[in-house]
């Protein structure tokens, strides 16, 4: 019995069908129920016998516990275009499992099931250049796995030790393959979704997180305070304001005065305040703002030539930059990387940070 070749508009119709028509007696395993839904489960057994002990982690089973809601949980995975790849999957097992049925299952189910988590996770409009590319690189990791072989299932005799250890690198090469694109898939579409989202959305996802670890560490203070924590006050007051400092670099003045109206909520609420008025920490918001303005209104770049190029003191990229019209000697290149400037393909040029130390570095290399 094959599903595949049997149209089920929806799960009811695929349990009725499986009790009446696969199960013996609506509840004994057989032969064909197992070929059915790609499980492995001893033939004559009651199956609600053996879902008692081996319950199942599906939705539907967790939610009911029934024999129905189990096959509901089935429909699932038949629906999934791996399932109809199980003779290939079988195959692969030939030579590699004593019960290649079993082994087949088990992979084919595993797979199924983290195809349908990862579109759970995406786009519906990624859904399908998503599952056809993971189809394929999981077919063709189990083709590479199909050459392979073990020696306890074809017997020691004339087994080919070197042949069979370039076909396990080779299927082993294949898997981190699919699995490294598997990875890089997800975050590119997870980055995506992030560059897409509005700003004002980007931002108050910002302030959420930040907001819930600046609630979090307030209260870890306060039971050190109360001697409930054995922590070290000292650290979580420095990782807090360490967070807020980092924000009032990038000139976010905005997020900097709600981080700081937070904590002078709380402060009001305690007894002790979670960070005193003497602390730095209150000096950022005049920071972030200046830092902001700097933004909005950079100085204007500084060019100074110096022989086959320029300096740029560039303010709105915040980079001293060090251009020349050919590319320069190894003497010179060293002396730049010693000072700690990187290659910029962008701006084709060397750059460092504009910090007094650059400053000075830059004038000494150039006698400046």
């Amino acid at each position: 019995m094959n599903t595949q070749k049997t149209q089920f508009e929806n799960c009811d119709q695929f349990a009725d069908y499986i009790i009446d028509s696969v199960l013996e007696f609506g509840e004994k395993i057989t032969l064909e129920f197992n070929k059915a839904t790609n499980l492995d489960i001893p033939t004559g057994w009651s199956l609600s016998e053996w879902l008692e002990k081996n319950p199942q982690s599906g939705e539907n089973f967790k939610k009911f516990g029934t024999v129905k809601s189990f096959l509901y949980d089935i429909y699932e995975l038949t629906k999934s275009p791996l399932f109809q790849h199980f003779e290939k999957v079988r195959n692969a097992y030939n030579w590699i499992s004593m019960s290649p049925d079993r082994a087949a299952r088990v992979n084919l189910n595993e797979h199924i099931a983290e195809l349908n988590q990862d579109l759970l996770e995406i786009p519906s409009e990624d859904h399908t250049w998503y599952t056809e590319k993971y189809v394929r690189m999981y077919l063709d990791w189990i083709s590479s796995k199909s050459r392979t072989a073990s020696s306890m299932v074809t017997g020691p005799a004339n087994f080919n030790t070197r042949r069979n250890e370039k076909a396990l690198n080779s299927e082993r090469n294949k898997y981190e393959s699919f699995s490294d694109w598997r990875e890089k898939a997800k975050e590119g579409i997870r980055k995506r979704i992030e560059r897409n989202k509005p700003e004002d959305q980007k931002r108050n996802e910002k302030w959420e997180l930040m907001k819930t670890d600046i609630i979090r560490q307030a209260a870890v203070i306060v039971g050190i305070d109360n001697r409930t924590e054995p922590y070290s006050r000292a650290l979580f007051v420095s990782s807090m304001v360490g967070k807020i400092e980092t924000i009032a670099k990038s000139g976010d003045h905005e997020l900097v005065d709600r981080a700081l109206t937070l904590i002078e909520g709380l402060n009001n609420a305690q007894k002790k305040p979670i960070i005193t008025t003497r602390h730095k920490v209150w000096k950022l918001r005049e920071k972030a703002f200046d830092i902001a303005n700097e933004k909005q209104n950079p100085q204007e770049s500084k060019i100074i030539d110096i022989e086959g190029g320029q300096i740029i003191i560039n303010h709105a990229e915040d980079r001293i930059q060090v251009k020349h019209e050919e590319k320069p000697e190894r003497e010179v290149i060293d002396l730049l990387k010693k000072n700690a400037f990187k290659w910029s393909p962008f701006n084709k040029c060397w750059q460092r940070k504009i910090t007094p130390n650059a400053m000075y570095a830059i004038k000494q290399m150039f006698k400046l």
